[in-house]
C-alpha cells in the first residue's frame, strides 16, 4: 500500500493517529479487523514502514457510514464541510491549515465552472463493514 494514491494521514500528524489496539477498542472490533479496514477502506497506514496508525477521523467516518466524507478525506480535501466537521469532532480542527482552506476555495470555484459543462466525478460506493 506504499504507492497508495489516497491521502491517508497525509500530512502526518501524530494527533490524528491512534494505534490499532486503540482503534479496535473504539470500534468494538479486533486489531486484525482494524488492519484489514486500513487496507480495504483506507483508514490508516504504516508510518515509515513500521507500525500501523489509524486515523481517528477516517475511522469515525467509516463507523458512521459516511462514504462521501471518506472519499473526500482520501482526496486530501480536509476543508470539505463534512470532513472539516469530523476533524472538529475529533478536536483536530487545528490540523486544517489556512493554505488548504485557500486552495479549496480556488478549487471550488474551478469545480463549479466545470460542473456547469460536465457530469462531475463518480459518486463514492456505499461502505460495507464486515459482520461482527
Amino acid at each position: 500500500m506504499e504507492n497508495d494514491p489516497r491521502f491517508i494521514l497525509r500530512p502526518y500528524d501524530k494527533r490524528e493517529g491512534m494505534s490499532l489496539s486503540a482503534a479496535a477498542k473504539h470500534a468494538g472490533r479486533s486489531p486484525s479487523t482494524m488492519r484489514n479496514w486500513c487496507e480495504v477502506h483506507g483508514i490508516g497506514r504504516r508510518i515509515a514502514g513500521g507500525n500501523w496508525v489509524v486515523s481517528r477521523v477516517a475511522l469515525q467516518m467509516l463507523l458512521d457510514g459516511e462514504a462521501e466524507a471518506l472519499f473526500e478525506y482520501h482526496t486530501g480535501n480536509r476543508v470539505h464541510p463534512v470532513v472539516a466537521m469530523y476533524f472538529g469532532r475529533a478536536g483536530l480542527k487545528c490540523l486544517i491549515s489556512q493554505n488548504q482552506q485557500n486552495e479549496q476555495t480556488s478549487q471550488d470555484e474551478q469545480s463549479s465552472q466545470k460542473a456547469q459543462t460536465s457530469r462531475g466525478p463518480a459518486k463514492p460506493r456505499p461502505l460495507r463493514l464486515a459482520a461482527r
